[in-house]
């Protein structure tokens, strides 16, 4: 493989590729993960969400328990929301608002009202019997959100802040990392875009299923999803969200495969009118160099990450 003349070679051993144990050195790395933080993240959700009155609420970031927690109370008209986390805040505020009627958001719309003064109100300690909410799989990437911009993207992510969500799936810009990794494993312009299939297909491209269906995928669409990722990440990482990033899994590119005569690359069975699609046997030594190229050149465009998820 080449190497990139601006990001060195990291070629972690196959256990930290798949394993992941490799994001317990990069976890104090990654920007809102650490222990303390302010409330400003889930200011901006409540002001988002719910409109300037949402202002009036008090936010007070507590040290963790062994529990993720907040607790609601408005002894004097004003509602003051306690928790261990910018998530929790939220949770707890919006919490609070369903139980006196003066707010509800979903995917089909929503209704706000909040008072001028709040009715008595002690939800006293809520605890999460769960350490992470995980929310998103990765076919929703392809049913569903190939075409947002980042304005229903930040919706999304608001939505998840209030319904206590800190483990969501990140999976969009993936491909600008992965049209660079074939770029140095010698894949041409035209073999690339023989390669990545059309927007709406990305998920079942990127699990092996086909590749090249509905092809070529724009440029122009995979430089805007760098462009997205980016915004969508330092939302999550603001609002210490812990997001699941794409890993190597293993499908190489048709091109890759041919080009590599001598690799233990198997052949998968071709269906449903695609042609066949290629996986690499995750012992052959150019899975872990392709495992941690992906990795390096990934943090080096979004940043590094403590959870990954390779579908093979």
């Amino acid at each position: 493989l080449a190497r990139s003349p601006t990001i060195p070679p990291w070629f972690p051993s196959r256990r930290e590729a798949l394993a992941g144990s490799l994001g317990a050195g990069l976890l104090g790395a990654m920007p809102g993960l650490g222990a303390s933080g302010n409330t400003a993240a889930a200011r901006g959700v409540l002001t988002r969400l719910f409109g300037p009155r949402a202002r009036k609420i008090a936010l007070t970031l507590e040290p963790p328990g062994a529990r993720p927690w907040y607790e609601a109370a408005s002894p004097d008209g004003t509602l003051t929301v306690r928790g261990d986390s910018p998530i929790a805040l939220a949770r707890g505020a919006y919490a609070a608002l369903r139980q006196i009627g003066a707010a509800h958001v979903s995917w089909e719309g929503d209704r706000v009202a909040l008072p001028d003064r709040f009715p008595e109100l002690a939800t006293g300690r809520v605890e999460s019997p769960f350490a992470h909410r995980a929310y998103l799989n990765t076919c929703t990437f392809g049913y569903t959100t190939p075409w947002w911009g980042w304005p229903r993207w930040q919706r999304e992510l608001d939505w998840m802040a209030v319904h206590g969500v800190d483990m969501p799936l990140a999976m969009e810009g993936q491909e600008y990392v992965w049209r660079a990794l074939w770029r140095e494993a010698g894949l041409s312009e035209a073999e690339l875009a023989d390669y990545f299939s059309g927007p709406a297909f990305t998920p079942w491209q990127r699990m092996g299923n086909f590749e090249g269906y509905c092809a070529p995928l724009p440029a122009a669409w995979i430089d805007k999803k760098r462009d997205l990722q980016r915004l969508i990440l330092a939302r999550m990482r603001e609002l210490r969200m812990n997001p699941i990033l794409p890993a190597f899994g293993g499908y190489v590119p048709k091109a890759f495969a041919l080009k590599n005569p001598a690799a233990k690359i198997y052949r998968m069975r071709s269906g449903a009118g695609f042609h066949e699609t290629y996986w690499l046997d995750t012992g052959d030594p150019l899975f872990a160099k392709l495992a941690g190229r992906f990795l390096a050149l990934y943090s080096a465009t979004y940043g590094p990450g403590t959870y990954y998820l390779a579908d093979s």
